[in-house]
């Protein structure tokens, strides 16, 4: 399966993302992950979260995410984060879902 690069967020500042998690790195910095809703069922890691006001989360592009439905899973999202480790450096087995903390 491909992976691209989301849209700029001059094109697309905010987005409804389904089936989302909050990921945690060792570093502390958090990341959110899941299914860009009207969008063909891609799925998205968001880029360090900078700020969560209630069901909106706004991350260090500036994109504003708005959480829709309850936390979950979703194997295209999953697929996304581990590529996303991969391409960082990460090690998956080192993160933390931390989604608990906020739902």
């Amino acid at each position: 399966m491909p992976i691209s690069r989301p849209p700029p967020v001059s094109d697309v500042p905010e987005a409804e993302i389904t089936h989302w998690q909050i990921r945690q790195l060792e570093n502390g910095d958090r990341h959110l992950v899941g299914v860009i809703q009207n969008s063909g069922h891609d799925g998205r890691v968001s880029s360090k979260i900078m700020e969560m006001d209630g069901r909106i989360v706004t991350t260090r592009s500036g994109r504003k995410y708005h959480l829709v439905g309850t936390s979950g899973s979703d194997s295209d999202a999953e697929y996304v984060w581990q590529m996303w480790c991969r391409y960082h450096g990460v090690d998956p087995k080192t993160t933390v879902d931390v989604t608990k903390d906020f739902s």
